[in-house]
């Protein structure tokens, strides 16, 4: 995979959340993990939208159309990101 995954993985909000999350509670830099791992993290991060109860799911069909649109540009940027990457490793 292309080490370009590394800066790319910032293209989400909600994915950058849980790299920087999971980058302090393990004290691990961004290169120690593997691409396959920044890749299933995503697809985890993209579950959420859809995973009824979950927040990110509450934000993407919310009345709210501000919220509405985050929600679904974060679902785009996360399929985009995942689609790049996930070569099926």
């Amino acid at each position: 995979m292309d080490n370009k995954i590394y800066s790319d993985c910032w293209s989400s909000g909600e994915l950058s959340i849980n790299i920087e999350n999971w980058l302090c509670d393990a004290n691990i830099k961004l290169h120690n993990l593997t691409p396959q791992q920044i890749v299933d993290e995503a697809k985890y991060v993209l579950s959420t939208f859809f995973e009824l109860g979950h927040s990110n799911n509450d934000i993407l069909n919310c009345e709210f159309s501000e919220d509405r649109k985050y929600a679904k540009k974060e679902v785009k940027a996360l399929k985009t990101f995942i689609k790049k990457y996930d070569k099926g490793e």
